[in-house]
């Protein structure tokens, strides 16, 4: 507990002359209210100003000495612990360390500015940075260190061109100060109870030990010609030197205990000013001996063209903290333990808000891609992270994906799936996956990699009691797997490494400690402990422990490592479950060698995946449907010429051919990094083509099954979402259902170009799967729609009628048609059925019911039908008259979409009615109304007039439109007016189309006249920072089926249908026009038209309730918007102290008078007890402000 207010105190006077005469007239700025505390301080002579730290309120501050008391915050966000504080007087930077960031800071000292900006100098090695020392004429920095590798440092004011200078017989360097005079560099060292000096220009050189006090713990010194004065804190003293000399000319007693020193003099700052004041520098500046001013940008801003602007950086500014909540993912400034709360919430800290489910997090530095898994939409996808920026799918149809870890060394991603109950690895971007461990894999959760050991390590929480939890550990290809602990455990949750000093940390919620396993002597201990906090993401950044917890204390909450003290919580009891952490720096993944990148004895690099088996051997491994030639490559499995399936594994993210007679799996390679949904074969003998639509980047693709190259058939509109496709191999064509449009399309297989037009449109809701029947002419199609049913029309799309009607919810997935057999089948994903329909007596009955099946795709061939199920790892199959399901071929498959396949007794051959396109001309397609007869229909873009197709020319006319709203709308959304606010991390740049996260870290409010390096923007709470492109693939959504989501279905398509379903419902809300109303100019008759008018409003008030009521369910599952203001900093564990004072004013002494001190003849002052006890008496008082 402080005793007294914290105090600057002054000596005034030329030291040569109050030094000898022992008469200093001594005066002092007080700060404003008990528990501040003031301790590294610098100046710059010229300005007149004084420069501070400031530990309680964690502020680096400015004060001009002209009698104002009103002060500058430089920077808000340090920890308590800045002990290093100096300005360069030419470029009016302030520069300052931070011994628990472990970095060293410039900011510009300027007087009049609400632009926070500030550069990281340096960060990389340091443990305990201390002492700061500045010499601007040869562009120097020096800086000590006392960690675990103490030296003293000098670079450049940028912090380039690092070198050491001492690192040998040094302990404790602390403060550090330059003789201008001598070029010489002076140092205390605390633990050697030393001061020492050094020449500036060499390493080393004419090292000199100047005093050796035994018993005394010297903090910062200042010099002033042949004068050294130190603080000393063990008795609070400020003690007089002599250069040349190890006696004390002078020491008294402070009564506090003391921190920095600085001579404020003219000499100590020589030189004129530099040209930066006239360089017109945006943001910062400095003035290079050598090639002169330089503009310089602070962190999350780069610089234009011109060398002076800056412009805010479209990536995010790094390092930072991110957790996920379940609903959204949050980011915070790496000094969150210390930054300003104000203006914060989850609305401003978070970002991909438009999901829900999110639980894992890892990252690459390098690339700056966040990887995330989406627990409801059961897919991990990555992020650049920069505003703008859309989400890409890494892998689909996963289970509950709860930890992920990145070799970002060779880019391979590995990841726990407690449903299949497995860790699976592939590239990072998704491709060649496998299953690396699933043998005695129950409930893992945590994961987390050592690329320079070759290894990985997880946590399972078992199924208590029955199976306990353990935390294991094996080489990245999965061999010699090891058991770290299995005893004394509650449950294991994630993990974090230090690489530093090879240390792997796991967090345990219920026993309520974070554990510590040693890498190389492998002893274990108990590392932080908290009662009844639950534990469960973990990170460690700098000297501060970062974790999650949930329930009560459901949030962010970070402690110091070297007090084992808890320092602030952030929590958000009711809203977002916390999950997984990390802290997103490059420096948390080194620059480590692999041996997969040091292949020797003429071992060649592998082809696919390339797992280090320990530190010194690695393993090549090949994705499913590939195997490893002795080349270390890997090859497709040879390919079937016939009697074959093709199916999607969109887990694998890739298609297989599954022999119809061994079940052998062979891939079907593709360069390409997109998935398909939807496929078809073209069983024609001259072409044997696999077609399949891939809604992600809306094309359908097709490929030679001889070929490895597929090549673009159709490029289709954005929001189309092709979820079926049927090919007629006599007539040519192929039709495709669009989910997205509602709507189905013809296209022809051998023209070129292509010609595609729509045959049906009206009537349609959710079409899905469609096949063909060649000799009929016919198509047949599902839709689970608001009235699910399954259609057949003609290949024109005349004809059109229902055939089977659901009375009940239904989501008629796959279909599948027995042309012979004149049957058609589909499967029910909502009822878990398959049905047959008897296309000659239009009877129709149930062939197999199952509670836990997901059906998907189906297909006929031979004597059996062919059936893909979520919940099956495998193709199964039964006889197409009905009877069991049984498991066909291999159970290596995930989650099985599409199925089609080829025998070549059962094509069907012969020349149709357009198999020759030519009897239409080329704006129109052939297509058969009938077996033996045809119609022409005008291709898209194109419409009939008389005989001919003619183009459709748009005319642009003035009209009055109304207005509509829809959910995603950005024309006139309500807005939330927020603060762009820079003082630790800078705001970063935002579209017009997506907001940015506000970054909370200084309690000054910037307004929208403030300069444009800090711009206040306005929030639309309806967009979302990032664009997570997810909802525009159709068939990759969640198997959870109790919900109300259509990938219960098998696609997602909330997002794309949403909108489309909000245009439709505002057809005809424009302007009405009263032409045909009379007018009876009627006072009773207005009254009552009024009456019903209002009455026709509540109506639709109440509908509209409803429907908001509906919304707010769905959007608990796939779209929930953070709430605003729902940020609590938990203080049970904060210092009483620790409340910031909401003055920044000091206070000088009554009148400015000169107080008395009395001076020692060079001995310590033995009333120091005695003087503290006094102040112990005098508490009640000092608590109170001082006038």
């Amino acid at each position: 507990m402080r005793l007294t207010v914290s105090k600057l105190v002054g000596i005034e006077g030329d030291p040569q002359t109050w030094v000898p005469a022992k008469k200093p007239s001594v005066k002092h700025i007080s700060a404003p209210y008990y528990g501040w505390e003031f301790k590294a301080l610098g100046f710059s002579y010229r300005r007149q100003t004084l420069v501070w730290s400031e530990s309680m309120n964690k502020k680096i501050q400015a004060l001009v000495l002209n009698g104002s008391t009103e002060t500058l915050d430089v920077f808000t966000g340090t920890s308590s612990e800045v002990n290093g504080l100096v300005v360069d007087w030419m470029s009016d930077n302030v520069y300052w360390s931070d011994a628990l960031y472990n970095w060293v800071i410039m900011a510009p000292l300027r007087k009049y500015s609400s632009d926070r900006v500030y550069r990281i100098v340096v960060q990389d090695g340091l443990d305990n940075p201390h002492g700061l020392a500045v010499y601007p004429k040869y562009n120097w920095l020096f800086l000590s260190d006392w960690g675990l590798r103490p030296r003293i440092e000098r670079m450049d004011l940028l912090g380039n061109k690092r070198q050491v200078i001492v690192d040998t017989d040094v302990v404790q360097p602390r403060g550090m100060v330059i003789d201008m005079a001598k070029l010489r560099l002076y140092w205390v060292d605390s633990a050697k109870e030393t001061v020492e000096s050094v020449y500036l220009e060499g390493v080393g050189f004419h090292r000199n030990v100047i005093k050796i006090d035994k018993g005394k713990q010297m903090f910062d010194l200042a010099v002033f010609n042949d004068y050294v004065f130190l603080t000393e804190q063990s008795q609070g003293l400020l003690k007089v030197i002599r250069q040349d000399s190890n006696e004390d000319i002078v020491s008294f007693t402070l009564g506090n205990v003391p921190y920095g020193i600085i001579m404020y003099d003219e000499d100590q700052q020589p030189g004129q000013p530099g040209e930066c004041e006239t360089t017109g520098c945006d943001q910062m500046c400095l003035d290079d001996p050598l090639t002169g001013p330089q503009c310089l940008c602070g962190e999350g801003y780069d610089i234009l063209d011109d060398k002076k602007t800056c412009v805010l950086r479209k990536q995010l500014t790094h390092p930072s903290h991110m957790y996920a909540i379940g609903v959204a993912i949050c980011m915070y400034p790496a000094n969150i333990a210390d930054m300003s709360l104000d203006n914060v919430s989850l609305t401003s800290q978070c970002f991909l808000s438009d999901r829900y489910g999110y639980l894992a997090l890892t990252f690459d530095a390098e690339n700056n891609r966040l990887y995330y898994s989406g627990n409801y939409t059961s897919t991990i996808y990555s992020i650049p992270l920069e505003t703008g920026s859309k989400a890409s799918v890494v892998a689909s149809a996963t289970g509950s994906v709860r930890g992920l870890a990145l070799d970002w060394v060779l880019g391979v991603l590995y990841w726990t799936d407690s449903t299949y109950a497995h860790i699976k690895v592939a590239r990072k971007d998704g491709r060649f996956q496998r299953v690396l461990l699933e043998k005695d894999v129950n409930n893992p959760l945590g994961i987390a990699v050592h690329p320079h050991r070759g290894k990985i390590y997880w946590t399972d929480i078992g199924f208590q009691p029955d199976v306990m939890p353990k935390v294991e550990m094996a080489n990245m290809d999965g061999s010699e797997r090891e058991i770290i602990l299995k005893d004394n455990l509650g449950q294991p949750n994630h993990m974090f490494i230090d690489y530093n000093i090879d240390k792997l940390y796991w967090a345990d919620s219920i026993l309520n400690h974070i554990r510590e396993y040693d890498l190389t002597t492998r002893a274990l201990k108990v590392f932080y402990q908290q009662a009844s906090v639950k534990f469960y993401g973990l990170s460690l950044y700098k000297d501060y422990l970062l974790w999650t917890d949930t329930d009560d204390m459901n949030g962010i909450h970070i402690a110091r490592m070297d007090t084992e003290r808890k320092v602030r919580g952030i929590i958000h009891p009711n809203y977002g479950e916390a999950a997984d952490i990390i802290t997103f720096d490059k420096l948390l993944q080194p620059n480590f060698t692999s041996p997969c990148r040091n292949i020797t004895n003429g071992r060649r690099r592998c082809g696919q995946l390339c797992l280090p088996s320990g530190a010194d051997n690695f393993t090549c491994s090949c994705g499913l449907g590939f195997y490893l030639n002795d080349d270390f490559k890997c090859s497709l499995v040879k390919h079937s010429n016939d009697n074959f399936l093709i199916v999607n594994d969109a887990y694998q993210r890739n298609m297989y051919q599954v022999d119809a007679k061994s079940g052998v799996i062979s891939a079907l390679s593709q360069g390409e990094e997109h998935e398909p949904i939807a496929i078809e074969f073209d069983s024609h003998p001259l072409h044997k083509i696999l077609y399949w639509s891939d809604n992600t980047v809306h094309v359908i693709r097709r490929k030679p099954m001889e070929d490895t190259k597929a090549y673009s058939f159709l490029n289709l509109p954005e929001d189309s979402v092709v979820d079926g496709l049927a090919l007629d191999p006599v007539n040519r064509l192929l039709f495709y259902t669009d989910t997205g449009r509602d709507q189905i399309s013809v296209a022809t297989l051998d023209t070129t170009p292509v010609r595609h037009a729509v045959i049906m449109r009206d009537g349609l809701d959710q079409p899905r799967d469609i096949v063909v029947s060649s000799p009929n002419a016919m198509i047949y199609w599902s839709d689970w729609g608001d009235n699910a049913s399954i259609s057949e029309a003609s290949m024109n799309g005349d004809d059109r009628r229902v055939i089977v009607s659901f009375n009940r919810s239904a989501w008629p997935n796959g279909l599948a048609i027995d042309v012979k057999g004149q049957a058609l089948y589909w499967a029910d994903a909502h009822n878990n059925e398959i049905g047959m329909y008897h296309l000659d007596t239009g009877s129709q009955r149930i062939l197999l019911m199952e509670p836990a099946a997901h059906y998907f795709g189906l297909f006929v061939m031979g004597d059996f039908l062919y059936v893909t199920d979520w919940k099956r790892r495998y193709v199964a199959r039964m006889h197409k008259l009905g009877g069991e399901l049984m498991r066909f071929g291999e159970d290596k498959f995930t989650k099985l979409y599409g199925v089609t396949g080829y025998n070549s007794s059962e094509v069907i051959i012969g020349r149709g009615t357009c198999s020759n396109q030519t009897r239409c001309s080329n704006t129109s397609i052939c297509v058969p109304d009938a077996p033996t007869t045809f119609v022409c229909i005008c291709i898209d873009g194109y419409i009939r007039v008389g005989p001919h197709c003619e183009i459709v020319r748009t005319t642009t006319n003035t009209t009055t439109t109304a207005t509509t709203t829809t959910s995603n709308s950005t024309t006139t959304p309500a807005t939330k007016n927020t603060t762009d606010i820079a003082t630790t991390l800078p705001p970063n740049t935002t579209t017009s189309t997506i907001t940015k996260i506000q970054n909370p870290t200084t309690a000054n409010t910037i307004t929208a006249t403030t300069t444009t390096h800090i711009i206040t923007s306005t929030r639309d709470n309806s967009l979302h920072w990032f664009t997570d492109t997810s909802n525009t693939t159709t068939t990759t959504d969640s198997d959870n089926d109790s919900g109300n989501n259509s990938g219960d279905k098998g696609g997602d398509k909330s997002g794309d249908k949403s909108s489309d379903k909000s245009g439709k419902t505002g057809e005809g809300l424009g302007p009405r026009h009263g032409g045909n109303h009379e007018n009876r100019g009627d006072d009773e008759t207005n009254v009552k038209t009024g009456i019903i008018v209002a009455s026709v409003l509540v109506g639709i008030a109440v509908l509209v309730a409803v429907l908001v009521a509906a919304g707010l369910y769905y959007s608990r599952r796939s779209s929930y918007q953070v709430p605003h203001t729902r940020l609590t900093e938990d203080r049970t564990t904060m210092p009483s102290d620790s409340s910031p004072s909401a003055s920044s004013r000091v206070t000088y002494a009554h009148h400015n008078s000169a107080e008395s001190v009395h001076f020692d003849e060079g001995f310590e002052n033995p009333t120091y007890d005695v003087t503290m006890a006094m102040l112990s008496a005098q508490h009640e008082e000092a608590k109170q402000p001082a006038d």
